[in-house]
């Protein structure tokens, strides 16, 4: 077989899996009756509460293409506010609506060279503005867990899905922060942050507030820590254009790898960019579980839950989403949604997939603005 064959053919397969697992963990969620038509109704009444919904989940998108622009701008890349919101809507787009081997990332990357001619700057953009955006989950799903600490602590189910999940994530992201850190700002500041980071570790166990997870919780945490700051100490120092390039600038793969590193050093001397991107994700993530909180309460559901109950399960429910699947992520976030959902309102609330879905629905429809950006705004390479 030819390797565009071959290529071709794992695509396929990749499209037929997620496709699978997507149509049958919503065949169990309909079947269980965690989604049901009846839930998904909305009445007169809560029309209001249905449309401040709507607007929140859409201000979240909008927001999502500023976050972007200030990543761009900080590696040199800048993007006009138009150019910014029509890319987020193909991203959104095909996100959402696209069924196969073309993320929202890839359609993302491919509009951004369109505007801009500049490939790594583009992919130096969209490396950090996942890290960060990673980040900012964990982040909104520990203090999700400090708001319902009692029900954290009661629940074994909780213990046993927290601290797997948690710990995984939170090892490969401090892994790629400490890093990141030191290829950048050297392995002084990514030790600092390492020590700054146990000491702020440290005293939450030392409080006892960690006392029902400490067995589980505080040797990944230590592990975690000194794990990163050995990777951190074994990287070298890079300044943009040196060191490396001689060596990787012998074939054209090798300088793409070189101009993409060169594009994120940028940010070692940007730091302003970084930190006003984070400003703006946790705005946009909280936005996002906000406009949960206000579907749930404005669909016909048994019971509605708490907004911590919301914010608990929302940001452990995007994370679940990083598993590749189609549509993102169909299936997967309901699923999750649901669980965490119902372990944290102690099974009281059992329509998480059904609110979830409600805002699938409209993210999904207001990404279809996308589709006329790439109907009606066609564009050339830029020569060069």
């Amino acid at each position: 077989m030819k390797q565009p064959e071959r290529i071709k053919g794992r695509a396929t397969l990749s499209t037929v899996l997620k496709l699978a697992l997507a149509g049958g963990l919503l065949y169990w969620l309909i079947s269980s009756g965690a989604i049901r038509l009846e839930y998904l109704t909305v009445s007169t009444g809560s029309l209001p509460g249905m449309t401040c919904a709507a607007l929140l989940a859409l201000a979240a998108m909008q927001i999502g293409a500023a976050r972007y622009s200030l990543l761009l701008s900080g590696v040199g890349t800048p993007v006009g506010a138009s150019a910014a919101l029509r890319i987020n809507a193909v991203m959104y787009f095909f996100t959402q609506c696209v069924i196969g081997p073309a993320s929202g990332d890839v359609a993302r990357y491919y509009y951004t060279v369109k505007e801009t001619g500049k490939g790594a700057g583009a992919g130096a953009a969209i490396l950090m503005d996942r890290l960060i955006g990673t980040a900012g989950l964990l982040l909104f799903s520990a203090v999700g867990i400090g708001l319902e600490w009692n029900l954290v602590q009661d629940s074994e189910i909780f213990r046993s899905i927290v601290i797997p999940l948690g710990s995984l994530f939170f090892f490969l992201w401090l892994s790629l922060l400490l890093g990141f850190v030191s290829l950048t700002a050297g392995r002084a500041k990514a030790v600092m942050l390492s020590l700054l980071l146990m000491g702020v570790g440290t005293g939450f166990y030392a409080s006892g507030a960690a006392e029902a997870l400490e067995k589980g919780l505080l040797p990944v945490f230590a592990g975690s820590c000194l794990f990163a700051l050995t990777i951190a100490l074994l990287l070298p120092e890079l300044k943009p254009g040196a060191g490396l390039a001689e060596r990787f600038r012998t074939n054209r793969v090798g300088e793409k790898v070189i101009d993409l590193l060169d594009a994120v050093l940028l940010y070692a001397d940007r730091w302003r960019y970084v930190f006003l991107t984070v400003l703006v994700t946790a705005v946009q993530h909280l936005l996002l579980i906000s406009s949960l909180f206000f579907f749930s309460d404005s669909i016909n559901i048994p019971v509605v839950p708490d907004f911590s109950e919301v914010f608990l399960a929302a940001p452990l429910s995007y994370l679940a989403g990083i598993i590749p699947a189609p549509a993102a992520g169909l299936g997967v976030n309901e699923t999750a949604f649901e669980e965490f959902l119902k372990l944290g309102s102690s099974g009281v609330v059992v329509a998480g997939a059904s609110i979830y879905l409600v805002q699938r629905v409209w993210i999904t429809l207001f990404s279809l603005s996308g589709l006329g950006v790439l109907i009606f705004k066609t564009k050339t390479l830029p020569d060069g």
